[in-house]
């Protein structure tokens, strides 16, 4: 008989325990949405992107400053330097896409890699012409290979370094400021 009693108080007990938890379960809050691996993927590669953003959006300042007190070379500096953080950007994406299935890989690429080469192809094309028209011919060239590590097949970096050869050929004399001349 004891053992009767000591077993029904046992199954009360748990009984009541577990009705205790389930209504605590109910007033606990809710449990944090899950993130997937794409987007924990995808966090240090958005901050690569942030920091590109602020490195134009200083150049963008530098340029704006008043009475011509805007620095060219500290923003074209700035620009180099958001173009190669894009550039940092594309190939993480990349090598984090390589962590995820198939079908998720491609919409991953698309929107990290992709849109990251193409800011960085059109920043060095932008200094490119920029160093060229100011016969920095070393510099262009320079500017314009970085594009082609980027997209081999970019045929207006291509023609930029062919400008640039040209200009060099052509009786343009004048000394290029990215050489030192002793």
């Amino acid at each position: 008989m004891k053992s009767a009693v000591v077993g029904g108080l046992a199954v009360a007990f748990l009984l009541a325990f577990g009705m205790a938890a389930v209504a605590w379960g109910a007033d606990a809050p809710p449990a944090p949405p899950k993130v997937d691996k794409a987007e924990k993927l995808a966090a240090p590669i958005k901050a690569q992107m942030a920091m590109a953003e602020k490195l134009l959006q200083q150049a963008s300042e530098e340029m704006a400053k008043p009475d011509g007190k805007g620095d060219a070379r500290k923003a074209e500096g700035l620009k180099a330097k958001a173009a190669a953080t894009y550039v940092a950007a594309a190939l993480a994406a990349n090598r984090a896409a390589a962590a995820l299935k198939a079908d998720e890989k491609q919409t991953f690429l698309d929107t990290y890699d992709k849109p990251n080469r193409e800011k960085a192809i059109s920043i060095y094309m932008e200094l490119g012409d920029v160093a060229k028209s100011a016969r920095r011919w070393q510099e262009a060239t320079n500017y314009y290979k970085q594009v082609l590590l980027i997209d081999p097949k970019n045929q207006a970096a291509a023609d930029g370094i062919k400008a640039v050869q040209e200009g060099m050929k052509t009786g343009d004399k004048t000394k290029d400021p990215a050489k030192k001349h002793y």
